[in-house]
């Protein structure tokens, strides 16, 4: 080294003058010594940097050789304690006037910052015509938001539209919650029931022979859930309902599943309350009642719903059958029947059936029951629990309310008093008239009975009885 023309040799420091030397691109440092100088870590070949690193391939490279997941870099905010600091690492790049612009970042940010219990998150930032604002956090826990610094589940997505919707995803764990549960409600999920809003999830792919929505799970062993969840009294999240398919033979080729449906009952849930088998059998495990659904395509033949449980020698009896049956399989032209059968004295028997063209066939007795008794008024309006009535009372009687009664009705009146009826004599809003037997009013008496016919228009006698 020279100076002042006193030329010093290599690696030795002369009147205050300080020499060394060193290998080609290395960034040079003061050596343990304290009065040479060396090779340092940083190497620098005039287009990239590297750090441990000789080979640079970008424009900062740094290398570690330690085993694992070791700390390579690390980015340091030297402000005081304080929850919510931290350091950042931001993105830029030039706009088309503005020059360099930070567009994006990452940051490190200490959310807690207690002794023996601090804690971290790592945010996304992206810059929106500013500064770049936090989109995205990692918290503690190894929850994920967006759009959310405050996270409450696995994965937690503010909507689009509002400030404080969200979709929310929750995995399943011990506790046996759901695999996965979505809603939108304009309310903190966990905190909070829907206000108004529409829970649920909707998924329609618009591709030609594509399922709307699927679920798929990487194992052959545990069920593949849809959990229905809702908000209680308290506002705690709770599951409702459950809907499983559950691998039953996983052998390829000859695989086979069953359909589960649980729901919760006072606060808890129950036993599986229906299955549905390979074949198409219903089962219910809680009543021990069984149906079955076979697709068939034969005449004569078809497919119902039996209700079977057992009896004393407990031996499985069919107690009722609703069945569906094929009149006609021609394409275009298919016609069917429906028929219900009831067991009597240990006999399934056929007492009902509605064929194609709408004849309703009964093989027993047809009994109506006898509705409440009803006071004579001037409008009258007879309940809902029959076709046949008790009017007590002597009040006249104008017209029948028409409510809840269709054309083509029948219904019989038995008086106990002796109120008169009028023939053809207006009543009040929503009535008809009673045309009565020779234009003429009635007077009841008792054991009077007196049946009518309701044409949508007005109620026609078709029979009496007078005491």
């Amino acid at each position: 080294m020279f100076n002042s023309g006193v030329f010093a040799p290599p690696n030795t420091m002369v009147g205050g003058f300080v020499g060394g030397s060193g290998t080609l691109n290395f960034v040079a440092k003061w050596t343990p010594d304290g009065v040479t100088i060396g090779d340092s870590q940083i190497f620098d070949d005039g287009t990239n940097i590297g750090v441990n690193n000789i080979s640079p391939t970008v424009k900062f490279d740094i290398a570690s050789a330690d085993i694992g997941v070791a700390p390579v870099l690390a980015i340091y905010n030297t402000v005081a304690a304080t929850n919510n600091s931290g350091a950042q690492m931001l993105f830029s790049a030039n706009r088309n006037t503005g020059g360099r612009t930070s567009v994006a970042g990452i940051s490190g940010i200490i959310t807690d910052v207690t002794n023996g219990a601090y804690k971290g998150a790592l945010g996304f930032y992206t810059a929106n015509n500013t500064t770049p604002a936090e989109v995205g956090r990692f918290d503690y826990a190894g929850n994920f938001g967006v759009g959310l610094t405050s996270v409450g589940a696995r994965i937690n997505v503010k909507g689009s539209g509002s400030t404080s919707a969200t979709y929310t995803a929750i995995f399943q764990n011990s506790s046996n919650t759901p695999l996965l549960a979505l809603r939108d409600d304009g309310v903190s999920f966990f905190n909070n029931p829907p206000t108004g809003t529409i829970d649920g999830f909707d998924c329609a792919l618009k591709v030609f022979g594509a399922p709307p929505f699927q679920i798929i799970r990487n194992t052959n062993v545990f069920p593949i859930s849809m959990c229905f969840a809702g908000i209680n009294a308290s506002g705690t999240y709770v599951n409702y309902a459950l809907f499983s398919a559950v691998p039953v033979d996983s052998t390829a080729g000859a695989e086979y599943g069953k359909l589960v449906f649980t729901v919760r009952s006072n606060g808890n849930f129950l036993n599986n309350v229906l299955e549905i088998n390979s074949t198409g059998d219903f089962t219910n495990l809680i009543t021990n009642t069984v149906g079955s659904y076979r697709p068939v395509n034969t005449v004569g033949l078809g497919t119902g719903f039996d209700m079977k449980l057992n009896n004393s020698n407990s031996a499985t009896v069919t107690y009722t059958s609703f069945n569906g049956g094929i009149v006609s399989n021609t394409a275009g032209a298919e016609n069917g029947i429906l028929k219900l059968f009831v067991v009597n004295n240990g006999v399934l028997t056929q007492y009902l059936s509605i064929d194609n063209n709408g004849l309703f066939t009964l093989n027993s007795r047809f009994c109506t029951a006898i509705g409440a008794s009803i006071a004579a008024a001037n409008n009258l309006t007879l309940g809902l629990d029959g076709n046949t009535f008790t009017i007590t009372g002597n009040t006249t009687i104008n017209a029948i309310t028409t409510a809840n009664w269709n054309a083509g009705t029948h219904i019989t009146l038995m008086f106990t008093g002796t109120p008169t009826i009028k023939n053809n004599t207006a009543g009040g809003a929503g009535t008809a008239v009673l045309l009565l037997a020779g234009s003429a009013d009635l007077i009841a008496a008792n054991n009077t009975i007196l049946g009518l016919f309701y044409d949508g228009t007005q109620w026609q006698e078709t029979f009496r009885k007078v005491a």
